[in-house]
């Protein structure tokens, strides 16, 4: 059987809106009119995930007729197949009652025991009660296994696998100590996947996290469809919405070499299953992480350039454009330093923090009077947790507070960087 060709013909029958476009187009073999479900790979070759059929490009077939002169048949290429994937259908039973009962009691003293640890992770500990999170103190194991032998006896923070039901079938326990033997430990078993449930909401791309404090700090900034699988080939394709186009890899950006090999074989059987599945998959690049290895780590140090589409309600042209220099000498270079990345954190959350634009942005307009907003108070103070409640705002960095009441804040209504803004007290 003869090779088949994409000729230019051919791609010319394709729909305009179904040209060519990521290395996908729309399939003249079946004439598709609503997706590109022909993908064309880096070697030149073609594949349909619709009508299935496979070749390669015209281009390519002449290149091998120009390196193999005295064959006069090409062999049939081979379509390419899928990755091998785990049964991704086998029951994930719920925790059994002993465990079930342990992971309460953990659940329970997460207030007690995880507060700084969850702070030094810039994650908000309603944040953590809302997706299940547990606190496990030191000396009691984490599983006991052969009859007697205890693991992960050291402090834990303990985080559910759950399924797209909700259904918590499994645990995952983070070390708090950086000295632990082993920082990271699961149950044994079938595996979930952290906050599930987001492969059944709608309304903006999913979110893929190999960590679950990764998932978490998207959360902390407003995303709701973000998961962490715990290794991307934990991926459950079977989990996936029929409607599903768009995923996003929130992964690490790995300096080891063998790290690099294995994600870069992972991230390309992650991209053939979507192709199959017909999803467009994006990465977050470094420099939306501002430079930084993670989400999380981008997320402590203020450098995190994420937000949802959907919370970017704030009239800011880009809160990211903010000028490196203060507007005016009495300024100070330090604060208006940690005015700038207190901006980036805060202004996507504008709307949904009952707030004016004017008591949270505005700068004092002399060295001497007591006429700024929210954030200009809080980088006086290096406060970086900020809580929005009705009447007051409360500020804080982990160790210390401070407390701005709603009904006595004074502001100028003055931000530099953007055109004047009506006073509103």
């Amino acid at each position: 059987m003869a090779v088949l060709i994409l000729t230019p013909e051919l791609e010319a029958q394709v729909p305009d809106h179904l040209r060519l476009m990521g290395g996908r187009m729309g399939c003249p073999f079946h004439g598709s009119t609503k997706s590109r479900s022909l993908v064309i790979f880096d070697d030149g070759g073609f594949y349909c995930h619709k009508c299935q059929v496979s070749g390669v490009i015209q281009a390519n077939h002449e290149q091998w007729m120009a390196d193999n002169p005295t064959k006069k048949t090409r062999p049939t290429i081979k379509p390419i197949s899928l990755p091998k994937q785990k049964n991704t259908r086998k029951d994930n039973p719920p925790l059994d009652d002993a465990k079930a009962k342990a992971y309460e009691m953990w659940q329970a003293r997460l207030s007690f025991g995880a507060d700084l640890y969850l702070r030094d992770r810039k994650i908000p500990m309603h944040l953590a009660k809302a997706y299940g999170l547990g606190y496990k103190p030191p000396k009691e194991p984490f599983f006991v296994i052969d009859g007697n032998r205890a693991v992960g006896s050291d402090e834990r923070i303990v985080v559910p696998h759950t399924n797209p039901d909700g259904e918590v079938v499994s645990l995952y326990s983070r070390a708090t100590s950086s000295s632990s033997e082993i920082k990271h430990l699961h149950l044994r078993g079938n595996k979930g996947i952290f906050n599930a449930p987001a492969f059944n909401l709608t309304g903006e791309p999913l979110y893929v996290c190999e960590g679950a404090f990764d998932a978490l700090s998207l959360l902390a900034v407003g995303f709701k469809r973000a998961i962490a699988v715990f290794g991307l080939s934990g991926f459950r394709w079977d989990w996936l919405q029929p409607n599903e186009r768009q995923i996003v890899l929130a992964l690490d950006y790995d300096t080891g070499e063998v790290a690099k090999a294995s994600g870069q074989k992972a991230i390309k059987d992650f991209l053939t299953q979507a192709t199959f599945h017909n999803v467009e998959v994006l990465r977050v690049t470094r420099d939306e992480l501002g430079g930084c290895k993670d989400i999380n780590e981008a997320l402590v140090v203020g450098a995190l350039g994420l937000r949802p589409e959907a919370t970017q309600t704030t009239k800011l042209p880009d809160y990211l454009d903010i000028p490196l220099d203060p507007p005016e000498k009495w300024l100070d270079k330090r604060q208006w330093s940690a005015y700038r990345d207190l901006v980036r954190i805060y202004a996507p959350r504008q709307a949904q923090s009952g707030y004016s634009e004017a008591q949270l942005y505005s700068l004092p307009t002399t060295s001497h009077t007591t006429d700024y907003g929210i954030l200009w108070c809080a980088s006086y103070f290096n406060h970086t947790e900020l809580e929005f409640l009705p009447d007051k705002v409360v500020l804080s960095n982990g160790r210390d507070s401070h407390t701005m009441d709603k009904s006595l804040m004074r502001v100028s209504g003055w931000v530099s960087w953007r055109p004047q803004i009506n006073r509103v007290l």
